[in-house]
Parts: C-alpha cells; sequence; structure tokens
C-alpha cells in the first residue's frame, strides 16, 4: 500500500467515524464540569481525548510568567511519565508547541525531529511518538496553551482529520475557564472578551426561548465520578422522581389537547406502567452498585434487538426505539440518584445525539427553555408533539456550536428564524424581542 493510499484508508475511516467522535467530544463536556480539582479533570480530559483522538500522547500546556518572561508549562498529560507535569517546560516560540501558541494556528508534523521547530526534551521519550499535531488553546485573541496529540510515526493525522479534533480544545478552554472561576469567586467572567456569535441552526419546532447552556450527562461522566453519591437507599427515590416528572409532563400536556396520550406503539407508555422493569432495575443495581447497575440496564435493552434477531422492519424499529428511550429514562434516574439536578428550569438542554419523548417529556415536566440537538433528527414524531404542544423551541444542526458555545454560555434560540445567538447583548435580546 502506497503512502497516498493509507493516507485515504485513513480519511475514509475519519469519515465514518465523523458522528460518533463528534457525540464524543460534546460528551468531554461532562467531564469539564466536574467539580474536582483543575488537575484531575485535565488529566481526565487527556484520557477522553486520547481515545476519541486514536493518540498514544495527549498533553496539556499552559501559559505562564516566570521572571517577566511568558512560558509554556506541561500541566496533564497521559503518555508519558509523571514526573514530566510540572517541569516540561518552553518559552514562547520554542520547539512545535511554542511555535503553535504563538502563530496561534495548529501546527501537524509527520516526523518532528525534522520540523525546522522541533526541540528535543531529554527523558521524555518522546522521540517514539514522532507524529505532532499542536492546536493552540484561544482566548480573547492570545494563547493562553496548547493542546498537543502525538502518535507513533505510522499513523500520521491526515487533513480531514485535523478540523475534527481542533473542536477537543472547547472542553479544555472550559476546564480552564471553570477553575479560574473557582479561585476567583466575584469575578463576573475570566480574562476573555465574552464570545457572542450568530450561528445558523435548522429549526425544528418553532419558537424562542433564552436560556443557558447545559448538556445530557452521559454515564460515563456518572459512572467515573468518584463524588457521585448515589446508593441502593436512594434508587427507589429516584426512580420515583423521575417517574413522576414524566407523569406530570403528560399531564401538562393533557391539559393543553384535550385526551392527549402517548401512541399505544410508543415504548415510554409501557416504561410508565412496567412493573417488572422497575424490579430488573433493582436487581442490576444490587448486582454492580447504583450507577453501573443503571448503565448496564441500559445496555442489555440496547442489545435486545440485535439477540432477538427478528427480520420484521416494524418490530425492529419498536425495540430499537424502546432501548433509546430505555437509555434516557436509565440516565434520568442515575442523573437524580447522584442528586444532580438535570435538565434545570430555564435551561437550553444539548443533546449530543438524538431526541427521544423520554427527554422530551422531562424538558417539559422540569421547565427546559429549549432543546438543541447535535445530530440531524429522523423521525421522533411523538417527541416533537410533545415539544410543540408544550411550546418549547428545537434545533438541530447547530453551525461550530462546539467550536462557539460552552456550558453555561447565555443562548437565544430561534426556531422560527433557525439561529442561535451565542451570548447575546441585553440590546441583542431587546432587539429580538421586539421583532418577536
Amino acid at each position: 500500500m502506497t503512502e497516498r493510499d493509507a493516507e485515504a484508508a485513513v480519511a475514509s475511516r475519519i469519515r465514518f467515524e465523523y458522528p460518533r467522535r463528534v457525540d464524543e467530544i460534546l460528551r468531554l463536556n461532562d467531564q469539564a464540569s466536574l467539580d474536582r480539582a483543575p488537575e484531575l479533570v485535565l488529566k481526565s480530559l487527556c484520557q477522553g481525548i486520547a481515545k476519541i483522538a486514536d493518540a498514544d500522547i495527549v498533553s496539556v500546556y499552559l501559559r505562564e510568567q516566570e521572571e517577566g518572561q511568558d512560558i509554556l508549562v506541561m500541566q496533564a498529560n497521559v503518555g508519558f511519565p509523571e514526573i514530566a507535569v510540572g517541569k516540561v517546560r518552553l518559552r514562547m516560540g520554542e520547539g512545535i508547541t511554542g511555535f503553535a501558541a504563538e502563530c496561534q494556528k495548529p501546527m501537524s508534523v509527520a516526523l518532528a525531529s525534522d520540523d525546522e521547530h522541533y526541540k528535543y526534551v531529554p527523558d521524555l521519550g518522546e522521540e517514539q511518538f514522532p507524529v505532532f499535531l499542536a492546536l493552540p488553546l484561544l482566548a480573547q485573541g492570545r494563547s493562553i496553551g496548547v493542546l498537543v496529540l502525538q502518535r507513533r510515526e505510522s499513523r500520521p493525522f491526515v487533513d480531514d482529520e485535523i478540523p475534527l479534533l481542533a473542536a477537543l480544545t472547547m472542553p479544555v478552554l472550559y476546564a480552564i475557564e471553570r477553575a479560574y472561576l473557582r479561585k476567583r469567586p466575584r469575578a463576573s467572567s475570566w480574562p476573555m472578551e465574552a464570545r457572542s456569535v450568530r450561528l445558523q441552526a435548522h429549526g425544528l419546532v418553532g419558537g424562542q426561548a433564552l436560556g443557558s447552556l447545559e448538556s445530557k450527562p452521559s454515564f460515563v461522566g456518572i459512572v467515573d465520578d468518584p463524588e457521585a453519591p448515589a446508593t441502593l437507599a436512594t434508587l427507589s427515590e429516584a426512580i420515583d422522581s423521575v417517574l413522576r416528572d414524566l407523569s406530570r409532563g403528560l399531564r401538562q400536556l393533557s391539559s393543553l389537547e384535550e385526551g392527549f396520550g402517548l401512541p399505544p406503539s410508543e415504548a415510554l407508555g409501557l416504561l410508565l406502567n412496567d412493573q417488572r422493569f422497575r424490579q430488573q432495575i433493582h436487581e442490576e443495581c444490587a448486582r454492580l452498585g447504583v450507577l453501573k447497575g443503571l448503565r448496564e440496564m441500559a445496555r442489555n435493552y440496547a442489545l435486545t434487538p440485535l439477540r432477538m434477531g427478528t427480520q420484521d422492519q416494524g418490530t425492529q424499529e419498536w425495540m430499537t426505539a424502546r432501548a433509546v428511550e430505555v437509555e434516557d429514562l436509565c440516565l434520568l434516574i442515575a442523573v437524580r440518584a447522584s442528586g444532580r439536578p438535570f435538565p434545570t428550569a430555564g435551561c437550553v438542554v444539548l443533546l449530543p445525539d438524538r431526541l427521544t419523548s423520554v427527554m422530551a417529556l422531562a424538558a417539559v415536566a422540569r421547565r427546559a427553555a429549549g432543546i438543541l440537538v447535535a445530530d440531524r433528527v429522523e423521525g421522533a414524531e411523538t417527541a416533537r408533539k410533545i415539544l410543540r404542544l408544550a411550546q418549547v423551541p428545537v434545533l438541530t444542526e447547530v453551525s461550530n456550536l462546539s467550536e462557539w458555545a460552552r456550558i453555561g454560555d447565555r443562548l437565544w434560540i430561534d426556531g422560527d428564524g433557525g439561529y442561535v445567538r451565542v451570548n447575546p447583548s441585553p440590546g441583542d435580546i431587546a432587539r429580538v424581542r421586539h421583532r418577536s
């Protein structure tokens, strides 16, 4: 196989995996938002990024002042010895990493030692990982650090990959911002100008809303959080709380449309009244622990259509729909058992993958302001009807959302006009409200 053929094969794999990898990038926000020591959060992000990028080495360098000079210090890493963290220091412009920070552009190098900016760092063993991608962490028009990814010689970073991997800087920037604000709780913002931009989107359900961006949690973020306090003692209460929310949402919709009810084929209707389902949850949680048990329950349902092997398309589609609703229901229970509010009143919920009736009802019951779905939404007729009745706007396919928006940002969303405004000014909000 020629070098060109190898690059084409890698590019083909990247295009095939693109939706899954975007989903995983969005889920890194869960890790970035955990209330843990900044160094632990950054290391956790490095681990997640290494998996997404298929990288052997991932490092985060942050800009500091030392004796009146700007330097870059490695603050987190996976792949190198622990002693490297805090010890590896580069001047701005020094090495490929320093040059990427100075010119504020990604630097992709197939063989680091051949690059004119290369700087050898002793005792790291980085010569084993010569494929190099340095992504500057940019804020307020300046580099505040660099995210560095390295691979072995046989796996170069191809051009198709770099725009996707550049989005990996956003969760890192978010974690840095949170760390800054925890140190300075009276600060209204960290040393960055507000990112204010209008992004095009596809309006799925009409209406306008203002709220703070809040991402749907993931089982990865919850199960791996050592501070998640879920116990068997709180499990029943969490199940009851979630089912009360969903039932309340149904009652609200019935008051808006006389006789509203879920279609007989809708899986959610069965879940709300399925005692065997509740028993299975308790059995799995008693065996594995609450959070891992709920995750295993979701996995088992996801595999059911494959295990059944039915050839009937209608049955297969119904079982698949039931599986994704079970996953969302188990996730809501896990979040509630961990003592976390989701979704919170007035927020704009970011769903990284799909729109289900479970999440639609939860949004209505908990008074979410709106919903953004990262991917194109196919089907989901009942979920759309739920949100139309409740006048909860929904937008999908928001252009460059991961590049401009972070969790906690204020958003104005317009399902009629098909756009999202990130961090709108008071004047923007007044003008938009006046027009609407």
